[in-house]
């Protein structure tokens, strides 16, 4: 859990939480204009917490925040892939800080915070970009979700829904048209309730450094 002051903070509604399980490795992509707006009537509420989710404020990360973007990704890097040697964790503070800086000014660059009484619990970032057009994303921007991130004392507690969503529709707001992000068979069950579709397309990558 990580201590911040609240800043363009959005008190959540009980009510409209859906239990969560946020992790990034199995492919998943959608059309985004045609992610589904979920109702009250198809999200599910965790009766075992009805205090804690009363206190949930989610806020838009900006450029004051960038400590706390970089602490947030180390701490969902060292539990994705195990401790990291100084010298890594330090490449990676140095390349976070001149990305935070310079795609939160431009505007290629979302984070939501979740926090309760001024601790940051939970986290989502998204990266956007414009490429070419095709049918799948008509304005040719897209954006990449990841970092979902939750510290352990607050999982599956819906907070990770209420974090997506809310990234959905700041998306949406700047014109991106299509989201993709990688999952674990844990979180699928949540971005498919979501309205994320798995790809038909098989997801590769090279490391080239």
């Amino acid at each position: 859990m990580y201590k911040k002051a609240n800043k363009n903070e959005e008190k959540c509604n009980p009510k409209r939480d859906v239990n969560a399980y946020a992790a990034e490795e199995f492919f998943i992509s959608t059309k985004f204009l045609g992610v589904k707006k979920l109702s009250p009537k198809e999200l599910t509420f965790n009766t075992a917490a009805p205090i804690l989710y009363s206190m949930i404020i989610l806020r838009k990360a900006t450029i004051d925040d960038i400590e706390l973007l970089i602490q947030l990704r180390l701490d969902y890097l060292t539990e994705d892939k195990g401790e990291m040697s100084a010298e890594v964790k330090n490449a990676i503070t140095q390349q976070l800080k001149g990305y935070f800086n310079k795609a939160i000014a431009n505007k290629t660059f979302i984070g939501i915070f979740a926090e309760i009484e001024g601790n940051v619990v939970a986290t989502a970032y998204l990266s956007i970009f414009e490429k070419p057009a095709n049918p799948n994303f008509i304005t040719g921007i897209t954006g990449t979700l990841l970092n979902v991130f939750t510290y352990p004392d607050y999982r599956r507690k819906g907070i990770a829904t209420k974090i997506i969503n809310r990234i959905i529709n700041e998306a949406k707001d700047i014109g991106v048209s299509h989201i993709d992000l990688a999952a674990t068979a844990d979180g699928k069950f949540l971005y498919e309730k979501l309205g994320f579709k798995v790809s038909s397309y098989t997801a590769m990558g090279l490391k080239l450094k």
